[in-house]
């Protein structure tokens, strides 16, 4: 049995419809990346240490501005009204 071109054909027709289906969910991998990084950044983190005495402190560490600043609950909460709705909008829920 030798290759043909209507192996040619029926691979390229294969290709043709994977990169559609590629595009398509790109589209959606998109939005739903940036949404990631934006709850990421809002996020207070919890950080554990440990006196000499062996004793457990966690704290959590309020997320950084662009300046290196405290961000602010205003400017997190509003971002995170942001995530919320643009996942529901992308999941269809809500």
């Amino acid at each position: 049995m030798s290759w043909t071109d209507k192996d040619d054909d029926e691979i390229e027709e294969c290709l043709d419809r994977l990169l559609a289906k590629q595009k398509k969910l790109q589209a959606q991998l998109n939005p739903i990346e940036i949404i990631i990084n934006n709850a990421r950044q809002i996020q207070s983190i919890n950080v554990t240490s440990y006196t000499e005495k062996r004793e457990q402190i966690t704290a959590k560490i309020s997320p950084k501005d662009k300046w290196n600043n405290n961000m602010k609950n205003t400017d997190r909460l509003q971002i995170k009204n942001e995530c919320i709705t643009k996942t529901n909008e992308l999941l269809g829920e809500g």
